[in-house]
Formats: C-alpha cells, sequence, structure tokens
C-alpha cells in the first residue's frame, strides 16, 4: 500500500446523546399495547438493551450513538414525547435495527483492536521513528470516525480495520528496528566500532517501550573507548615481550567489559602459551633425569606432565620409555651385582640377585646359569665351614672319609677364590692333624673300669698310654656302689692326660 506523506489528522469529534433525551422505549417505559403485538414488543425491548449497550462502546475521541440513530425505523412511528412506538412496526424494520445493531458491534470491536495498537505505538515512541505511517494510520482512524458518527458502521469498520492493521504493522517495524539496532550496536562492540555502537544504540533507545532493558548495553558502549585503550596497551606490551603487563591491561580490558573477546582471545591464549612452556619444561626435566638414570625423578616429572596434560600421549609414551628403560637398567644392575656377589664369594648374596631378576623375566640366561652355579658354590662353602668348626669329628673314620670326599670336590673347583683357597688350606691341616696318632695318658684308681668309645674296653687300671687320632672321644667309668662317670675329651699336641674313675658314692 502506497503510503502518502500527509499532515497529522486530528479525528472527528463524535456526540455521544445522553440518556435522558431518549424515548420511553429506549429506557424500558413501554405504553401498554393489545395482545397480538406483545411479540413485537419483546423484540423491540431485545433491540433497545442492545442499543443501550452500544451507547458504552470505546472511541479514540469518544463515540457514542449517531443523531440518525435515533429517529424511529419504517414503519415505527414516534409520539409527541419521543418515545418511538410500535404500534405501525413491521418484521422488516425490526430485522433492519438489529443488522444495524450487528454492524454497529463490528466496528465497536475494530475501534477496539485499533485503541490497543495505537497505544502499544505511543509506548514506542512512533512519531520518533516513523511518523509517516503513522499520520496515514491516524487518518484511517479519522475517517472511520467520520463514518461511524454519521451511522456508516460498515464503512467506520473497513477504516477501523485498516487503520488497526497499519498501527500493528508500524508496532511489528518498530519491534524489528529495535532489534535491529541493538544486534548493529552489538557487532560494533565487538569490532571496536564507538560510533556506530553509539548511535546504533541511541537507535534502540529512541523506539520504547523504556529502556531499561538496553542499561548493560548502554554500560559497556560507554566503556567501548576505556576497552579499546586497555586492550591496544596488552597488545603494545605483549609485542615487546612484557606478558606480565600484557596480562595485566588485558585483564583491566575485562574488567571493564567481560563480553569484550579480544582481551579475553588474548588472555586465553597467554594461559595456553604458559601452560605448553610449562609441559615442555617438566618434561625435559623427565627426559633430563631418565638420561641420568634417575628413575625415581623422571617419574615425578612425567606425572606432573600428564597432569598438566590428560590429553596429549607423550608423557604417556615417556612413562612407558621410563618402564622399559628402569627395567632394563634394573637387570643389568642385578646382573653386575650377581658377579660382583659370586666374585666375592656371597654366594648367598649372589642367589639373591638372580632370584630377582629371573623375576622380573624367567628366559634370562645369565641368571638361570648363574644361579645353578651360586647353588653349588653356596653348598660347598657350607660343608666347608661344618667341616672346619668340628675337627673332633674327624676321629671317625666315616666323618674322615666323607671330608677326604669334600677335600676332592673342592679341588676340582676350577676358579677358586680367596675364601675357598683359604678354607682348602684349613681343611688339608684339618686331615693331615688327624691322620697322624697321638699318645694319650689316660689315669684312673685300679678300681673302676674303664671303656673308651669307639676303641673299647680298657679295663682297671692306674694308669695307660693309647695311640688315638686327633679328634674328640668319650671315655666312661662303671664301680660298683658308685655312680658311673663320663669323660669328654679331645686329642690334640701336647694334650694333658685324662682322668677317668667313679668316686660318687651312691650307698
Amino acid at each position: 500500500m502506497a503510503i502518502d506523506v500527509v499532515d497529522a489528522i486530528t479525528p472527528a469529534a463524535v456526540r455521544i446523546a445522553p440518556a435522558s433525551a431518549l424515548s420511553p422505549m429506549a429506557t424500558g417505559a413501554l405504553a401498554p399495547a393489545p395482545r397480538h403485538y406483545r411479540s413485537w414488543l419483546i423484540i423491540a425491548g431485545i433491540a433497545v438493551i442492545a442499543l443501550a449497550a452500544m451507547w458504552l462502546l470505546p472511541g479514540s475521541t469518544g463515540t457514542g450513538l449517531p443523531e440518525g440513530e435515533l429517529s424511529a425505523p419504517v414503519g415505527v412511528a414516534a409520539d409527541t414525547s419521543g418515545r418511538i412506538s410500535d404500534r405501525n412496526a413491521t418484521p422488516q424494520g425490526m430485522l433492519e435495527r438489529e443488522r444495524r445493531i450487528a454492524r454497529r458491534h463490528l466496528a465497536g470491536d475494530a475501534l477496539d483492536e485499533l485503541i490497543r495498537g495505537r497505544a502499544a505505538l505511543k509506548a514506542m515512541r512512533v512519531t520518533a521513528w516513523d511518523a509517516v505511517k503513522y499520520q496515514f494510520a491516524e487518518r484511517e482512524a479519522a475517517r472511520g470516525e467520520v463514518a461511524f458518527r454519521d451511522g456508516d458502521y460498515n464503512g467506520a469498520t473497513f477504516h477501523y480495520r485498516n487503520a488497526g492493521r497499519a498501527f500493528n504493522a508500524l508496532l511489528l517495524e518498530g519491534q524489528q528496528q529495535r532489534a535491529g539496532a541493538i544486534s548493529n550496536t552489538l557487532r560494533a562492540l565487538a569490532a571496536g566500532n564507538v560510533t556506530v555502537a553509539a548511535s546504533q544504540l541511541k537507535r534502540a533507545q529512541a523506539i520504547g517501550p523504556g529502556a531499561a532493558d538496553l542499561i548493560p548495553l548502554q554500560h559497556r558502549v560507554a566503556v567501548l573507548p576505556k576497552v579499546l585503550a586497555a586492550t591496544a596497551r596488552g597488545d603494545a606490551a605483549l609485542d615487546a615481550g612484557n606478558v606480565a603487563t600484557a596480562r595485566s591491561a588485558y585483564a583491566a580490558a575485562l574488567a571493564l567489559d567481560e563480553q569484550y573477546a579480544p582481551p579475553r582471545t588474548a588472555l586465553a591464549q597467554l594461559t595456553t602459551q604458559a601452560a605448553q612452556r610449562n609441559y615442555l619444561a617438566v618434561m625435559s626435566q623427565g627426559y633430563s633425569a631418565l638420561q641420568r638414570q634417575a628413575f625415581d625423578a623422571a617419574r615425578v616429572a612425567f606425572e606432573k606432565a600428564q597432569t598438566l596434560h590428560p590429553d596429549r600421549q607423550a608423557a604417556v609414551v615417556a612413562m612407558q620409555d621410563l618402564a622399559g628403560k628402569r627395567t632394563t637398567s634394573t637387570l643389568a644392575q642385578l646382573e653386575a651385582d650377581s658377579a660382583r656377589f659370586a666374585a666375592e664369594e656371597r654366594f648367598a648374596d649372589a642367589i639373591k640377585a638372580y632370584e630377582q631378576a629371573l623375576a622380573i623375566d624367567a628366559s634370562l640366561a645369565f641368571a638361570k646359569r648363574g644361579i645353578v652355579v651360586a647353588k653349588e658354590r653356596q653348598q660347598l662353602q657350607q660343608a666347608l665351614n661344618n667341616a672346619l668348626a668340628h675337627p673332633e669329628r674327624q676321629s671317625s673314620d666315616d666323618t674322615r672319609n666323607a671330608t677326604l670326599a669334600l677335600r676332592a670336590r673342592v679341588a676340582a673347583v676350577a676358579d677358586k677364590g680367596q675364601r675357598l683357597q683359604t678354607q682348602l688350606a684349613a681343611l688339608d691341616a684339618l686331615l693331615l692333624r688327624s691322620a697322624a696318632p697321638i699318645n694319650v695318658t689316660l689315669q684312673s684308681d685300679n678300681i673302676t673300669e674303664v671303656r673308651l668309645y669307639r676303641l673299647g674296653a680298657l679295663g682297671r687300671f692306674a694308669q695307660k698310654q693309647v695311640a688315638l687320632r686327633p679328634g674328640r672321644y668319650v671315655a666312661t667309668g662303671v664301680r660298683d656302689g658308685f655312680r658311673d662317670a663320663r669323660v669328654e675329651f679331645d686329642v690334640a699336641p701336647n694334650m694333658a692326660s685324662v682322668m677317668v674313675r667313679c668316686d660318687e658314692s651312691i650307698r
């Protein structure tokens, strides 16, 4: 619809007839009528009630019944007091009156919608942003008022509806313009354009109703110059390599407007870069410790790196590398320790080291071979220690034969260590001593029966010499009425005489 630029049109005033001017029929004072008129009187009463209700319909300037509405319809006469008489009323006339009332209702409804649209537009201060279209709508509303006043209810409805549609279209347009101005303000803020942001905000504020929802936006526009200045300081500091100053400037910008993206993005990038540098530093510490075989320090560093960046695989791979190198180093250390223990003839420690290595990898050849040799040498070492610790047992032929067999095993060892050689020499000396008999003097009382284990009964004597190989011996004495005597002694060169007698009476 083309809209001409016109001057504002003042709607025509519509007079509302006072209730006292109505005829007695309108107020309900009906004259007596014959019986055959009663049905028509009922119809006329309903019409009068509807007509009275229409007097209260609202209008932009106040509307009421037009003057012609009070005249009697065709076929209805008015008496000298102004009351409408139904003596000459016809069904056709009453039907026409009902139709006029219905048309008046439609016009009233259209007027109600028009009034609501006009009120909403005035709240939005429509004349500040589109006075031309608003004047057109008001002109249509005025035409409707004129038609209503003249009793042309169809014409009034037509013009009222045209005006209402125009008001509603303007209302929608205003809402769209306000939303567009707000959107343009936000885009200008994001672009850092102070001029455009201020002008678009002003346009949004000009379109009502109210501006309370624009207060946050107004604050952002007001502080935008300071935000831009703080952001620029941060950029300059960052270009100069002064990260601390840049952080401070960006933080100041966000304190003014936390929605402004550039300083927020810059701070996020600085945080990411700092985290990346920290991550790389920790990973470097871990690999440095790994190179020094400081495995515990490397583990701590790699675990910290995993905490800093759980989504990265570098620390996971480093931990796997650490585990492999730790195992290799541990096995190498166990191999070296076991070899050293074996060389030092610390076969119990060597066996423990071999067992630890086999627990890590049961297929290790050095550990499988070494543990067999170490156990054999440990057993040999224990047998030598036992033989040398009990030289007195060499007086037994069985013990001596076992010791000779042990000596042969020791002699067969190819790589004798210093300790084994020393033990072998001590064993040879023991065997040599035990091979030469020594004269031992036994003394008694000529009354006690003396017996020497492994040699037999010696009888009664005062003194007797017996040739015995070095070792431990046991002599016993028996005498009636006395407790048996038992004497243990070791045979060795230059030993003292041995007394065997029963001298403890039991009577």
